[in-house]
């Protein structure tokens, strides 16, 4: 009988069955090569009698969380799921109802156990995912900011594992959207709620995405500050515009779009250093987005700074890689610094991806007039 160093495995014992051969619990056959993880309250008064199979799944609910590359842990999940086949169906219940209840943090560990039981259900991960988000909304409706940034992120890192399977289900393209949705990330908005309304049979959730379509349309020109602040970029009154996109900003504090458009503003009064403050700000509710890092690199080039411009300009190009924009503004970086043949290079790579670009046309005219 052994047991290990570690504060999650501190109620765990680990008893030897060598020289139990034949054994079975529940018909299940106990291997004599393995330590059985048992758990128990206290280890001063452990007794053959905590030998139950209750204590052993729990001892290795504990172990298969703790440790999710462990060697035995085929084994250990063969022996949960035949002494309760509908493991997962308990403890989701228990999740749910800790959810329902506002008791995040316990609707988090089942979650976690249920992730670390079957890895591969898109399900599982999802309600991660979507209550890591509730949470991080309840948290900010609280005035508790920092840890609702915490959250956030968690709940980002969670719907990223659910974009990476290939087979999604009606749930993951729905709360998939509704994620992107309330970070301002349209485009991946719509592409998920599409997709849910292809799929889905169930027409009130189907009604209430069509709805949001139309949100979506009318973004933009819903709040007056907002489009005022836009209208004045437009007219070049960058001052005014930064006033304006201010007040949109104390209204909705997690507008990526507000933040981006006033370092906009900044940028064309030239106040770079500012502007990639609000760029920062930005990219934390909306870190796929190619315009942000592509804004932080025109920024960077303005204050000479090469290095970091071309480390943003290449990060916009990873997430858009034909957008001519930016390989144009990587042009004139390379430009700036004095290196004309990789502002070459880079003309040419758009003139192949778009033969009619005439200011790719013009700008590759120049440059090679000067070599």
């Amino acid at each position: 009988m052994s047991e290990l160093n570690s504060d999650e495995l501190a109620d765990v014992l680990f008893i030897s069955m060598e020289g139990q051969q034949n054994f079975k619990i529940n018909g299940f056959d106990i291997r004599d090569d393995v330590m059985l993880p048992v758990f128990v309250e206290d280890k001063s008064k452990f007794s053959p009698e905590q030998l139950t199979p209750d204590n052993i799944m729990t001892g290795m609910i504990k172990v298969i969380t703790a440790e999710p590359d462990n060697q035995h842990i085929d084994y250990y999940r063969d022996f949960i799921y035949h002494v309760d086949p509908n493991i997962e169906g308990r403890l989701s219940s228990v999740a749910y109802e800790a959810e329902k209840n506002n008791h995040f943090i316990e609707a988090f560990d089942m979650f976690k156990t249920l992730i670390a039981l079957n890895p591969d259900s898109i399900d599982t991960n999802l309600n991660l995912a979507v209550s890591y988000d509730e949470y991080s909304q309840h948290l900010a409706e609280n005035g508790q900011d920092t840890e609702s940034d915490k959250y956030s992120e968690l709940a980002y890192e969670m719907f990223k594992v659910v974009e990476e399977f290939e087979e999604k289900n009606e749930s993951a393209y729905f709360y998939l959207g509704r994620f992107y949705l309330l970070r301002e990330n349209y485009d991946k908005a719509v592409e998920y709620f599409k997709e849910f309304v292809r799929i889905s049979k169930d027409e009130e959730r189907i009604e209430e995405v069509k709805k949001l379509f139309m949100d979506i349309e009318n973004l933009g020109i819903e709040d007056e500050d907002y489009d005022m602040g836009m209208s004045l970029i437009q007219s070049e009154k960058y001052t005014d515009a930064i006033e304006f996109l201010s007040k949109y900003i104390a209204k909705f504090p997690q507008s990526w779009s507000g933040y981006y458009m006033r370092a906009i503003a900044k940028r064309n009064n030239t106040d770079y250093k500012a502007a990639l403050d609000d760029l920062s700000k930005a990219a934390e509710f909306n870190i796929d987005s190619s315009d942000i890092y592509n804004e932080m690199g025109l920024d960077y080039m303005n204050l000479a700074d090469y290095s970091k411009s071309e480390l943003y300009f290449g990060k916009a190009l990873r997430y858009n890689p034909d957008d001519a924009s930016i390989m144009s503004n990587l042009a004139v970086m390379n430009y700036r610094k004095g290196d004309i043949a990789a502002a070459v290079k880079y003309c040419q790579v758009i003139l192949e991806i778009y033969p009619d670009d005439l200011k790719a046309k013009d700008m590759l005219k120049t440059l090679e007039s000067e070599q």
